[in-house]
């Protein structure tokens, strides 16, 4: 049960105001009633006392006369006479002892009947006492004085009982009244408020829950204008929003349904064109966006799932990695468009050769992987082979025919690796060596990595050799076609090991070059050679030197100091220093060579580009290096009487030289019809096996000194 149910408090507004309003005019006229109450019975009680103060005088004015001639009678019929009136219980007069010396006691009151009844020789005083302490009784006590002496005193006792009957009569009465004006005060207000204020709260109310029902057309109607009028308009207009807010609810309802619509359609659409975005976007990630081959990613995902299926069926499969050679050079001589287009072709042409089951992909820059399944090391040489040949035509593109060719290196699975990065590198392993031996391809093994325990052993023993002066150098002569004198000599550098026996450059340099000791090496070089210039200058063979000097060293800002120190250690002169870089190492880092190459120079050094032709150099790039002479590789002098190309690239590069300013040297001469032929060329030096093998220095003095170098068919 609530707290407002327990004391019986009304639920209604206007039962809780009528029952606010009767408290209040409850306790006004209640308060007013009790207070009129105790007004009129305290004008009573004290006209009561004046009167009884005035037969008490009364009695005390004539009383003196009885007492003194002992009248007895006189006093008991006076005292008789002061009880007629019947508010007076008692009338005694007694004596200084006590002694009652006339009385006249109500014997009619009740009390005082019954306490005679039970005790009929009761004492006045023990009577009296009794009386006062039981009934409504108040007594005054007169003193009677004769002479200064207290001779009497008069003691009346007036009963209360009249004057509180008569005002509790008054306080019914004033009740009934108060009742009365408190029922019709009630009921006047209540039909005033239910009018004024209960009349637009109902309103309200009934207005409320007809906007709870959703009906928002019906307005509440306003009785007054005060704080109940204005809260009824306020109302109104609230309603008249909701109404408004509810129609474009509606409206917006069936714009969002619309909207929905349009957007599930939307998302549909959306979605389809992301599953379509997002194939493409996998098939970006997994091929490459030039050519359309797949990736190294994706590659190396279908090397593993070529192994499963390898291992499964227990076949074999064949990895081909192959990259072009000098590539770089084409895109720095002709362009990127020129470069990227020419890896579109050798794409095509690749995946013209191979099986629908066998994978070609494009691993970066100009590097290709292929994935040759069920097939051995023996026959991917055949699909290498196919490979170099269909490359060998020449590729028309921007207007141009050009040549290229490649180095392809073979693994299989199993038997160089079980992984995917064991056979990929393995693959790579060969391919740098088919390119550094001008192989075309070749087949990984143990003795072509540079990382097995066997090459490992060499750089270790190279490093022994190095720090002993183990190494020798050998001379070739270099021969003026004009003069036939010999004019310089080329140092090429000999290990001749204690238990391996002759060990050629081109297995130990590539070693030197990767491991750091290139640069020790060098030293070495430079400094024999320079001394053995000096020690011929001492047996009057006035000749120069050459020397060559890898990517490593020209990119070294260190190696202008060490000529400089070298050539002071022996007092050579400058012009009989001639140092030979390759074409390769000057473009593989134009700018930083350029600084070093200059320092070079201004020391009074000649330069030569060596193998000329086999690279891609750029002619503005050329025309701006330090360099005085050209040597035209091997590979186009060999086989110039029997190849027209080969001598027209020789002839080429004599005119292109001699434009710039530059002598032309040949080397890999072997015959008089090409040394005749170079004659007629116009080119300016030859060198080869038909002036001379490269010899220990001893053995080339005699030649030296003679200077003079005569043709010989029989050579």
């Amino acid at each position: 049960m609530s707290s407002n149910r327990m004391f019986f408090i009304p639920s209604s507004l206007g039962g809780k105001f009528i029952l606010l309003t009767t408290l209040i005019l409850a306790i006004t006229l209640g308060n007013y009633s009790a207070y009129n109450y105790m007004d009129d019975k305290s004008h009573a009680l004290e006209n009561l006392k004046n009167r009884i103060n005035t037969l008490g005088k009364f009695a005390v004015n004539i009383s003196p006369n009885a007492i003194l001639s002992y009248d007895f009678v006189a006093l008991n019929i006076f005292m008789e006479n002061l009880t007629i009136d019947e508010e007076i219980v008692y009338a005694v007069m007694l004596a200084p002892d006590g002694e009652p010396m006339t009385s006249h006691i109500d014997k009619e009151n009740s009390f005082i009947s019954k306490a005679l009844n039970n005790s009929p020789k009761i004492e006045i005083q023990q009577l009296l006492q009794q009386v006062i302490k039981n009934e409504q009784v108040f007594e005054e006590k007169f003193p009677v004085v004769i002479d200064s002496v207290t001779a009497a005193v008069i003691r009346l006792g007036i009963s209360t009982k009249h004057i509180d009957d008569q005002s509790f009569y008054i306080l019914m009465r004033q009740l009934l009244i108060s009742l009365f004006i408190i029922m019709t005060l009630c009921t006047f207000i209540y039909i005033v408020f239910r009018i004024n204020t209960l009349r637009p709260i109902i309103q309200l109310m009934q207005g409320a829950k007809r906007i709870a029902d959703g009906n928002l057309d019906e307005e509440v109607k306003m009785y007054s204008e005060d704080e109940l009028g204005q809260l009824t308009i306020s109302f109104n207009q609230m309603m008249h929003k909701l109404s408004r807010s509810n129609q474009e609810k509606d409206q917006a309802l069936l714009q969002l349904t619309d909207f929905n619509k349009k957007l599930e359609s939307r998302v549909q659409e959306r979605t389809m064109e992301l599953e379509s975005l997002n194939s493409n976007l996998e098939y970006i990630a997994l091929h490459d966006s030039l050519t359309g081959l797949p990736n190294r990613v994706l590659i190396q995902d279908r090397i593993k799932q070529t192994i499963a299926n390898a291992k499964r069926d227990k076949q074999t499969f064949s990895i081909l990695t192959m990259d072009l050679d000098r590539f770089k050079e084409v895109n720095d001589a002709l362009g990127h468009e020129c470069g990227d287009n020419l890896l579109i072709e050798v794409s095509n042409r690749i995946r013209d050769e191979i099986r629908d089951r066998d994978t070609v992909g494009r691993l970066g820059g100009d590097e290709f992987a292929l994935i040759l399944v069920n097939t051995n090391a023996d026959q991917a040489v055949i699909v290498a082979n196919k490979l170099l040949k269909t490359l060998e035509p020449a590729f028309h593109i921007q207007d141009m025919a050009f040549s290229i060719s490649s180095s392809i290196g073979i693994s299989a699975y199993p038997q160089h690796g079980f992984d995917v990065t064991t056979l990929m590198k393995a693959a790579d392993v060969a391919m740098y060596a088919a390119k550094h031996n001008r192989q075309g391809y070749c087949i990984y093994s143990e003795s072509v990595d540079q990382n097995n325990p066997d090459n490992l052993s060499i750089m270790g023993e190279l490093r022994d050799a190095i720090n002993n002066n183990e190494l020798e150098l050998h001379y070739q002569p270099k021969v003026d076609l004009i003069t036939h004198e010999i004019i310089g000599v080329e140092a090429l550098v000999r290990w001749i090991h204690k238990t391996r026996g002759f060990i050629p450059p081109d297995s130990f340099i590539p070693l030197a070059e990767q491991t750091g000791l290139i640069k020790p090496l060098a030293a070495l070089v430079l400094n024999k050679a320079l001394q053995q210039c000096a020690a011929w200058e001492k047996k009057g063979i006035d000749i120069s030197v050459s020397v060559n000097l890898s990517m490593y060293n020209i990119q070294d800002v260190q190696t202008p100091k060490l000529l400089t120190s070298l050539m002071n250690k022996w007092q050579v002169k400058k012009n009989q220093l001639v140092l030979e870089i390759t074409e390769s190492t000057i473009m593989s880092n134009p700018e930083s060579v350029m600084l070093v190459l200059k320092q070079i120079e201004s020391m009074g050094i000649s330069l030569s580009i060596d193998d000329f032709g086999t690279g891609y150099s750029s002619l503005s790039n050329l025309k701006k290096l330090p360099v005085h002479e050209l040597k035209i590789d091997r590979s186009f002098v060999m086989d110039m009487s029997s190849d027209k190309d080969d001598k027209a690239i020789v002839q080429s590069i004599v005119q292109m030289a001699h434009t710039m300013g530059l002598k032309v040297v040949a080397e890999g001469v072997e015959t008089m019809d090409v040394t005749t032929q170079l004659s007629e060329l116009g080119c300016d030096i030859i060198q080869g096996y038909f002036i001379s093998k490269p010899q220990p220095p001893e053995a080339l003095e005699n030649m030296l000194k003679n200077k003079h170098w005569i043709a010989d068919s029989n050579n």
